[in-house]
C-alpha cells in the first residue's frame, strides 16, 4: 500500500473518531440518571475505540499532507488540536482506568471535565478539518443554487486577461491559488501556470491540448476529472474556449480579435449579458405605500416585489380587470416604484399609456394582444429607462417603429404578428445593432431522431 493510497483514506477514518468519542460523551451524560447508569460499563470501550480511530485518522492525516495543495495556517492548526484531542481521549483512558485512586466526591467532576475539553477539541480540529477541504468560510457563506455566472466583457481585449482568466477564477481558484494549491498547482497568476504542477507542465503535451484540458474533458466518474464533481463545473463553451486557447499555444498576450475559436461570439454573447436575471434598477428607493397596494389587489391586480433586498415591483394587469380613476390614482402612487409593467392581452389602449408617465424607472413593458397603436409610441419614448418591449399582436406599424428606432436604452422588442414589415426591419437593424429585435414565426428544421413533425398549411 504506497502512501498516497493510505493519506486518502484520511476522509473516510476520520469520522470514526467523532463518532465513538461523541457516543461516549452521550453516554456519559445519561450516566447522570439512575435508569441509564448501566451504560457507565460502555464509556470506556467507546473511549478507547475513539482513540485508537484518532490515532489512525492522525496518521493517515500526517500521509495525506505530503501530498501539499493545504494553507499552512490551517494545516498547522488542525494537526495541533488533533494531537490535543489524542492526548485528551488518552488522559481519559488513564482517569477512567485509575479513578480509584481519586476522592470518590472528585471522579464524576473530572471525568465530565476531561469529557467536555475532549469535546471542545474534537470540534475545533473537525472545524479546521472541514476549512482545508471546503475552505475557511464555509460555514459562513450560504451555498448558492443558482451560481453566478463567469462575467465576461462585451468587448475583450486580450484572450487571457478578458476570457480565460475569468473562467479559471471562478471554476478552478478554489483549489489552485494563493490560499489552496492541490497537487501543488497554482493558477492565479501567468508564473504559476506556465510552472504547472506537482506533475510537471500543465499546458503541452504530444498532443498539443495539454494536461489541464484533458483532465477537464476527463468523464466526472473518473478520480482525475478536473474540477472535482462536488464544484462548479465547467461549461461546454467554457471547455471549447479553453481548449482552443491551450491548442493555439496559450498565449498571455494574445488579442481577442485575433483569437479565432469558432465558438468565441457565441460564448460572448452567454455570458456578456449576465444582468438579465438582475434587470430592475439599483438605485434606493422607499417601498410602495401599502394602502395602495391593497387597492389594486382588491380589484385583480397582481402587484409583487422584485426581490427580497429590492423595493421595485412589478404590476400585472389581467382582462377581467376593469380599471378605473381608482385603480390609475392607486398605480400613480406606487408609479415610482414600477419597474415592470404587464398589460398582455387586455384592453389597455393608447389613452391608457399616458396614465403611466410618472414610471420613470420603468424597465420592462408587456403590451402584446393590446389595443396599443402607432399613437402611443411618443408617450413609450419618455419612459428613459425601458429595455424590454413587447408589441406581440398589436397594430404597431412601421411608423410606430421609426417613432421608437432612437430609443437609448431599449435593447429587446418583440414584434411578431404586427403590421410591420421586412424593409423597416432591417432599416431599424441597421441603426440600432444592439436591440435584439425576435420577429417570430420561427420554422425548425426536421432532425433525425424526431418522432413527431409539425407540418404547417401553407395558404
Amino acid at each position: 500500500m504506497n502512501q498516497d493510497l493510505i493519506g486518502r483514506l484520511h476522509p473516510l477514518l476520520v469520522h470514526l473518531p467523532i463518532g465513538f468519542l461523541i457516543l461516549a460523551f452521550i453516554f456519559e451524560l445519561l450516566t447522570f440518571r439512575k435508569r441509564f447508569k448501566k451504560l457507565r460499563q460502555a464509556v470506556p470501550a467507546a473511549v478507547l475505540l475513539g482513540f485508537f480511530a484518532a490515532l489512525i485518522s492522525l496518521t493517515t492525516g500526517l500521509f495525506l499532507e505530503e501530498e501539499g495543495g493545504y494553507d499552512d495556517r490551517i494545516l498547522f492548526k488542525h494537526k495541533l488540536f488533533a494531537f490535543i484531542t489524542c492526548g485528551f481521549s488518552l488522559a481519559l483512558i488513564l482517569l477512567i482506568s485509575y479513578q480509584k485512586n481519586l476522592e470518590k466526591g472528585k471522579r464524576k467532576a473530572a471525568r465530565f471535565l476531561l469529557f467536555c475539553l475532549l469535546m471542545i477539541t474534537l470540534t475545533v480540529t473537525g472545524h479546521y478539518g472541514g476549512s482545508l477541504t471546503h475552505g475557511a468560510e464555509y460555514l459562513s457563506t450560504a451555498p448558492s443554487e443558482n451560481p453566478k455566472p463567469v462575467q465576461v466583457m462585451k468587448n475583450p481585449e486580450l484572450v487571457y486577461n478578458d476570457i480565460i482568466r475569468p473562467v479559471l477564477e471562478q471554476k478552478c481558484y478554489s483549489c489552485h491559488s494563493s490560499k489552496k494549491q492541490k497537487g501543488q498547482l497554482r493558477l492565479d497568476g501567468k508564473d504559476f501556470i506556465l510552472k504547472g504542477g506537482k506533475h510537471g507542465t500543465i499546458l503541452s503535451d504530444a498532443a498539443g491540448a495539454g494536461c489541464l484540458v484533458e483532465r477537464i474533458k476527463l468523464p466526472t466518474d473518473n478520480e482525475d476529472h478536473m474540477p472535482p464533481v462536488e464544484k462548479e463545473q465547467l461549461t461546454s463553451l467554457e471547455i471549447e474556449i479553453l481548449s482552443e486557447w491551450a491548442r493555439t499555444g496559450a498565449s498571455f498576450d494574445a488579442k481577442a480579435a485575433e483569437f479565432n475559436a469558432p465558438l468565441l461570439k457565441k460564448y460572448i454573447e452567454s455570458v456578456s449579458s449576465v444582468e438579465t436575471n438582475n434587470w430592475w434598477p439599483k438605485d434606493e428607493i422607499d417601498p410602495a405605500p401599502e394602502s395602495a397596494i391593497n387597492i389594486l389587489t382588491q380589484q385583480g391586480v397582481r402587484v409583487s416585489k422584485l426581490a427580497t433586498e429590492s423595493n421595485y415591483v412589478e404590476v400585472i394587469f389581467n382582462s377581467s380587470v376593469a380599471t378605473d380613476d381608482k385603480t390609475w390614482d392607486a398605480v400613480d402612487l406606487i408609479s415610482a416604484n414600477i419597474a415592470s409593467v404587464r398589460f398582455s392581452f387586455t384592453g389597455f389602449n393608447d389613452s391608457d399609456l399616458m396614465r403611466l408617465k410618472n414610471a420613470v424607472h420603468l424597465r420592462r413593458l408587456f403590451l402584446d394582444h393590446t389595443r396599443i397603436t402607432d399613437k402611443a409610441m411618443p408617450a413609450i419614448m419618455k419612459f428613459m429607462e425601458l429595455n424590454y418591449l413587447n408589441l406581440v399582436g398589436t397594430e404597431i406599424s412601421n411608423n410606430g417603429l421609426l417613432s421608437i428606432s432612437k430609443h437609448p436604452a431599449l435593447r429587446e422588442l418583440f414584434l411578431f404578428d404586427t403590421r410591420i414589415n421586412k424593409v423597416a426591419i432591417a432599416d431599424f437593424l441597421r441603426s440600432n445593432p444592439d436591440v435584439r429585435l425576435d420577429t417570430g414565426n420561427y420554422i425548425l428544421t426536421n432532425r433525425p431522431t424526431d418522432t413527431i413533425v409539425f407540418r404547417p398549411t401553407l395558404p
